[in-house]
């Protein structure tokens, strides 16, 4: 059975709010003449990077990478543990269910965050 670490959720849910807060703010800090914008937007663009390693983590994306390295044929230690992760879905809940699946056990989602935080750092140099 998958056994996740509520520790990486709370905190790739808690950043994940913070950095849409913060883009919020600084659009809203540009429109009214805000000076420091582009310090909310910057500040933005670190908290998606560092909700994209928390999520890559939570996903799974570290270990993957780490059973490459693992292989019990080209190394002598041997492979991580075989157990896959499996998510059983709740019928009874799709929309979460989905959102669960796309932001804790998806990869693409990391980099995607990772792409938003480039994107928001760009962006908060020229405001």
């Amino acid at each position: 059975m998958f056994e996740y670490n509520k520790f990486w959720r709370i905190t790739v849910t808690v950043l994940l709010v913070a950095a849409i807060v913060l883009v919020a703010g600084a659009g809203y800090a540009l429109l009214s003449g805000f000076p420091k914008a582009g310090a909310v937007m910057n500040t933005a663009s670190g908290i998606l990077a560092l909700n994209s390693l928390a999520q890559l983590k939570e996903s799974g994306w570290f270990d993957r990478v780490m059973a490459i390295y693992s292989d019990s044929d080209k190394y002598p230690y041997g492979p991580p543990s075989s157990i896959v992760r499996t998510i059983v879905d709740d019928p009874e809940r799709p929309i979460r269910t989905f959102f669960r699946n796309k932001l804790f056990l998806e990869s693409r989602t990391g980099a995607y965050l990772a792409i938003a935080s480039i994107v928001a750092s760009i962006a908060s140099g020229w405001m």
